[in-house]
């Protein structure tokens, strides 16, 4: 006789058995059944299970479509973030079913069809601010990281997608996919485009500080000589002067003192010249020429006092001479000092355009590397 299946009331294990028995014992457990009515019993466990597993499949269903028509009803309304969610539901509820890849990939490459995509949301680098052009750089540059993940997640979802669609779909499938790529890489191509022409901008911002830069230098050039000149002209006058205003051999004596007036020194030689005078006068008067000593005082005395005299007056013109020098001086030192104020000012300029132009430099390397990875991230497409 064959044998048939048939379930333990006692312990629940699967049993075979002949059928023409009416009674056995169970080889797991040792309890005694009737073989009908474990017969009986593995049937009806059975059927209760195929009918459970019916309406999940059913319950399933119905929750899937209804997961399907609100990820497409969010994807109307322009809400990919509502919608990526539902297909990531019917994902993991039914990884069979190849709707639940194929919205997911349609809602990553909806993102890129309404311009969110990080070449299309890049700013301008022709601003004039090498900070700005800085910071901008360095977003494209993070922004850029993004896209070989994103894509390749996209891709890995329409993979998956052909894997369990039927193959009437396929070719409509494969149409939408061929069509995003194409689009993606137009856009992405333009991107790259865009980016080498604001790198020329970029390049006439750089030129504009180098021309300001050498502007500066000639100015301060300009500015040192110019400085350099006064200073030499003010030595050349302070050296005529000193040599055309020697003080007289009587002015260390006499004029020494800046207290003592002119007519002071000329009463004190005076009084010198006087009382030369009478000492020669003296000697002659009580030797055997007093004519003489007579005739030398009266040619001694004018003598001496016509050189005081011209002593004197060759004092008060350099003084005077003087005066007009020591006022030249304060001039030129206060001419020097507004000269050299003005160049202090154009090299802290040209100081703060060597900086911008630094700036600048940092910022196009930053941009070259931007450019040589826009070339590696054209090749995914």
């Amino acid at each position: 006789m064959p044998l048939v299946q048939a379930k333990c009331e006692n312990c629940g294990a699967l049993l075979n058995v002949r059928s023409d028995l009416k009674a056995a014992n169970c080889p797991y457990c040792g309890a005694a059944y009737v073989v009908q009515d474990a017969i009986n019993y593995f049937n009806s466990v059975t059927n209760i299970e195929h009918l459970h597993a019916d309406v999940v499949n059913i319950s399933d269903a119905k929750s899937t479509d209804s997961l399907l028509k609100a990820a497409e009803a969010f994807m109307k309304i322009g809400d990919l973030e509502s919608a990526v969610w539902k297909y990531a539901d019917v994902r993991d509820m039914t990884p069979q079913d190849h709707r639940g890849w194929w919205g997911l990939a349609r809602c990553g490459m909806k993102r890129y069809e309404l311009g969110n995509t990080p070449w299309q949301t890049q700013k301008s680098i022709k601003d004039e601010n090498p900070d700005f052009c800085m910071s901008t750089v360095k977003k494209v540059d993070r922004m850029l990281s993004d896209i070989p993940g994103s894509i390749s997640e996209i891709r890995e979802n329409y993979r998956k997608c052909l894997m369990f669609a039927p193959p009437a779909e396929k070719y409509e499938i494969e149409a939408a996919w061929n069509g995003f790529i194409s689009f993606a890489r137009k856009s992405f191509d333009k991107f790259g485009a865009d980016f080498i022409s604001d790198m020329k901008n970029f390049k006439h911002n750089k030129d504009a500080v180098q021309a300001k830069i050498d502007n500066v230098k000639s100015k301060i050039k300009a500015q040192e000589s110019k400085i350099s000149s006064m200073k030499k002209k003010h030595d050349d006058e302070t050296k005529d002067f000193k040599s055309s205003h020697r003080p007289g051999p009587l002015d260390y004596y006499f004029y020494h003192d800046s207290d003592s007036s002119g007519w002071r020194s000329l009463l004190l030689l005076f009084g010198i010249s006087l009382g030369l005078a009478i000492v020669i006068f003296l000697i002659s008067f009580f030797g055997f020429h007093k004519e003489y000593g007579l005739a030398s005082v009266v040619v001694i005395l004018p003598l001496i006092l016509i050189f005081g005299i011209c002593s004197d007056v060759r004092y008060k013109r350099n003084q005077k001479a003087g005066t007009k020098q020591y006022e030249k001086d304060l001039s030129h030192s206060s001419d020097v000092n507004k000269e050299t104020g003005e160049l202090n000012n154009l090299e802290k300029e040209l100081r703060n355009l060597q900086y911008e132009m630094q700036r600048y430099n940092e910022a196009e390397a930053e941009a070259r590397k931007v450019i040589e990875r826009i070339g590696e991230i054209a090749k995914i497409f």
